[in-house]
């Protein structure tokens, strides 16, 4: 608001009855370059405050992700790969499911998610279809 007040006391004192330049011209001009100084720093300031908040928001998203993922893999390779160097009466083994569980809920997780992509692929592919179709239809009536 400072640089508001200055530019506008500079404007009243430059086109005083000394002044050769007509008053409102000057006044108009020097008032709306500020307004679209002011209204452009503004927008930049509010998309950097934006690019920062999703910045921020993307690291602590990405950040958990990490956490779960380096989770999963501690919990199944010791599951899966140090359980068996354990006696059977050790109290590690209450923590986990039986070792075939190890083998089975990845093959099943495998085949759901090739499964959904699958689905995903053909769907895409009909509905591409389905648009040629459509537009070929148009074309010829």
């Amino acid at each position: 608001m400072s640089d508001m007040m200055m530019i506008l006391s500079r404007a009243t004192h430059s086109c005083g009855p000394n002044s050769s330049s007509p008053p409102t011209n000057q006044l108009w001009t020097r008032l709306l370059y500020s307004l679209h100084a002011t209204s452009e720093f503004a927008f930049n300031f509010q998309v950097a405050l934006t690019n920062v908040a999703m910045g921020v928001t993307d690291k602590v998203l990405g950040g958990v992700m990490l956490l779960a993922a380096a989770f999963v893999f501690t919990y199944y390779t010791t599951w899966a790969i140090l359980l068996p160097f354990f006696d059977a009466s050790s109290p590690i083994h209450n923590y986990f499911p039986a070792r075939e569980w190890a083998v089975r809920l990845p093959a099943f997780l495998l085949v759901v998610g090739l499964t959904g992509i699958g689905f995903f692929v053909g769907f895409t592919i009909m509905k591409e279809n389905r648009k040629k179709a459509q537009k070929a239809k148009l074309r010829a009536a």
